[in-house]
Parts: C-alpha cells; structure tokens; sequence
C-alpha cells in the first residue's frame, strides 16, 4: 500500500488503484507531510493536526490524531524534521520543537526552538535510528549544518558547511549534500567529496532516498542514480525506457521504495512513475513520451508481459513489464473514439473488461487483441472515477461509480446489470472486499454488505 497526498487529498494505491481516503484527515484543503515511511506506520502531518495510519485504516472511518498549536497559514508550516524508534520530532512556526510519542501519540516534551530548520526541509526519506537519540542533525534557514542537542537544549551551527539545499541525512547522524559538480558527506570522521557520474549530470529535483543503510538513490538530470555508502562509489543508473527521456519529466519531487523494491517517483508535472530495480521497466501513473496522457487506472499481468493504462482523454496505452508500447487503442468499431476509461477489471490474465464511454471487453492472444462492446444501457456513464472490485473466488466483479453499483457478469447474454441501492450509495467514494462481505466508504459512514 502506497500513501499519497495530492492537492490537500489523501489517497492509497494498492498497485493497481487509487482508493480517496481523505475521510481519515477530515474536510479541509491544507497540503500535508507524512513522515519517513518506515515500518506499517505512517505518519502525516495536516496543517498543526498529526495522524497515524496503521493498516486498521484501511477500512476504518478515522484515524488516531494529535493537535499541535494552530498558527497563522502565512507562516512557515509545522514539519516532522526527524524520526527514531521511538519518537517523532515536529517543528513549530512557535519557535518549538515537539517530541511526540509514536505509540501513545502524546507529546513527551517540548524544547525552545529558535534556529529553525530550512523552508523546504523534506528533502528525502530520512534514516530512522533504532534507539532514541540524543542529538537532532538538520539544515537550518540559512542551509548550514545544525545540530540541536536534547540534552542541553542548545544548537550548534556548522560555519565551514556550504549552503545545502538539496541534501539527506543518512546513519542518524551524517549529511548528503549534492551541489552542482558533486556529491558531499559530512560525517564525524570528515568530510568527503564525490564527483558526479559524469559532466553535466547535475541535480534533478531535491530528493534523495536511502536504501537501507549502504545505499542511496540520487535525483540528477538524466536519471536516478544508485551510490554505495560504504564504497563511496556510484553503482548503477535507473533509466527509463519506452518513452521520454528523464529529464524531459521535470524535477522529482519525492521518491518512495517499497519493501519489493519496486521504485516510485513523483515529478513536478508528470504525475507517478513505477520502476523496477535493477531491471528497466517501469509503469507510467502519470503521462508517456511528448504528449500528457493522464492516467486513471493501471492494470498489470506479469503473466502475459502486459501493463493495461487507462487515461482521461486518450484511450487505453498497453505496454508491457519493461516500459515498451505495444498498443495505442484509441477507438473502437472503426471511427469511434475512445475516451475515459475510468476502471479497468481483470477477468483473466488475457481478459479485461474497460468502464469506458462504452462497457468493452479487451482480450489478447500473444501480441494481438479483440475489442468487443458490452451491452450496457442502465449504466451510468457519466463519472470521472469507478470503484472496482473483483472477487475470483465467486466469479463477480462490481464496480461503484459514486452513484450506483453495477455488477459485471462477462459470460451473461446480459453481462453489465445495475443494482438499485439505499441513497447513501450516492455518496459511496470507494468500496474493497473483505472476506465474504463487501465494504463501502461513504462520506459520512462505513458498510457493509454480504454476498447477495
């Protein structure tokens, strides 16, 4: 499960969909910062409100919160700045430092706080220690390296640093810094100087992500980089195939590794991409080459080298597992476009039903597809994001559109049937199995349905 929050929402892809949990943060349309997605708990931090997600949430109604301070919007915002087995640490626009207890989500002290760290601080996912810690490193406003003792309370400023704007913290303790020509340590044994890949890399972005203790993948221009901690050399390069360059994608604004090794990463106006390390497949979640093909659904059949991409405006892009289009489906019945394709379901790893303009079933034998439409005159098409759900074990696929239910049955002479249901399905923004029931989350309630 993959935490997103995009434009003051808050959603969880399950690798194939996009569920709107922002139910969990309440109404509002403040951007927020989760903290260092380590472990199955995630913090995020909302305007002065603190939230933690377990995997309770994934169907619950709400989540555990602490209030810190409000404050005035027009100043700098609260951050999480650093994390250790114990203890989340929180910066206040109030000149504090607020040490918050990742269990009990209380806070266990508050520290006077002057020397504030730097305006755009989340540069990367950050080593969490595994014991609590006594000293705090961070980069303050004017981008030198501090460090805040817990201890006595008092800060130390590094004068000999550079300015640092697009930096890590790695081991609890030392600092990665890329500056335009090359890659600087600061660790208690020294300072170390790297030399980027080759000339002109430069960076990409501010982002940094540590990869276990030994490695790092570095953001530079024309692609991501993997540098070994220990050798202090660079190991490899993630470059994409398929489609446009890296740096045609814009600034990455934040990376993310799962536990499968499966890479993603956000930039500024391409939306998310999926890459697969050390091979060079990737799945595009946001646009492909020149053109911004925005996309709504992802489905994916490693069995068959196939990856099925929904898009807003541009019908369905099929690649397969390494990146390489293979089809660019665009209409049916000749000279019919072919546009929203708001929820694709998989029957098979050859089969899938597309809730477009028109209900269509797709099917592939090797390199070749059919593309047949479903009668489906009760549907209601008219809806910008559809809710799928396929239970195999019983043969029946649903998807919920916000306004109505409707059940696929793909060997029916009537395959698409739309069921009538209590009003509050008018207001249903994502459903999921579990076990033998069917779950709704609507906006103001959660239920459940069993087997009908």
């Amino acid at each position: 499960m993959l935490w997103i929050s995009v434009s003051g929402a808050l959603q969880l892809f399950d690798g194939d969909q996009f569920v709107d949990m922002t139910h969990l943060v309440h109404t509002s349309n403040v951007a927020g910062h989760f903290g260092y997605e380590h472990g199955k708990e995630v913090f995020f931090l909302k305007d002065n409100i603190l939230y933690k997600f377990t995997p309770a949430q994934y169907i619950s109604n709400d989540a555990p919160s602490y209030p810190l301070p409000a404050y005035n919007r027009r100043e700098p915002i609260a951050k999480i700045i650093y994390e250790d087995r114990f203890f989340l640490y929180i910066s206040h626009p109030n000149d504090s430092l607020y040490q918050i207890e990742k269990k009990s989500m209380t806070s266990t002290h508050v520290y006077s706080f002057p020397h504030m760290p730097n305006f755009s601080y989340r540069w990367s996912s950050i080593y969490i220690s595994p014991n609590p810690v006594s000293a705090i490193p961070y980069f303050d406003t004017s981008m030198l390296r501090c460090t805040f003792d817990l201890t006595t309370g008092i800060t130390s400023v590094d004068e000999s640093c550079p300015g640092a704007l697009r930096g890590a913290i790695a081991s609890g303790d030392s600092m990665l810094v890329l500056q335009t020509n090359s890659l600087d340590i600061y660790s208690r044994k020294g300072k170390y100087t790297i030399s980027l890949p080759a000339p002109g890399r430069q960076f990409n972005g501010q982002n940094f992500l540590l990869a276990g203790r030994d490695s790092v993948y570095v953001s530079l221009k024309d692609g991501i980089y993997l540098f070994n901690l220990r050798t202090l050399k660079w190991v490899s390069k993630l470059q994409q195939t398929g489609g446009s360059t890296f740096y045609n994608l814009g600034w990455v604004r934040s990376m993310v590794l799962d536990k499968t090794g499966h890479l993603y990463y956000t930039t500024f106006n391409s939306g998310m991409v999926k890459m697969y390390p050390p091979n060079n497949g990737f799945q595009y979640l946001g646009v492909q080459g020149k053109k911004n093909y925005f996309i709504k659904c992802i489905r994916v059949s490693e069995k068959n080298n196939l990856v099925l991409a929904g898009t807003l405006q541009d019908g369905l892009l099929v690649f397969d597992t390494n990146g390489i289009l293979k089809h660019h489906i665009e209409h049916f019945k000749d000279t019919q476009s072919l546009k929203l394709i708001s929820s694709i379901l998989k029957i098979s790893d050859s089969r899938y039903i597309l809730m477009a303009n028109k209900t269509l079933e797709l099917n592939f034998s090797g390199d070749q597809y059919t593309l047949t439409e479903l009668e489906d005159t009760e549907r209601n098409r008219l809806t910008y994001y559809d809710n799928a759900i396929e239970d195999d074990a019983h043969h029946r696929y649903f998807i919920f559109n916000h306004r109505e239910l409707t059940e696929v049955i793909p060997d029916s002479p009537h395959p698409v049937h739309t069921i009538k249901l209590p009003n509050f399905f008018a207001s249903s923004i994502s459903a999921t199995k579990s076990g033998d029931n069917y779950v709704v989350s609507a906006h103001d309630e959660l239920s459940f349905i069993t087997r009908i």
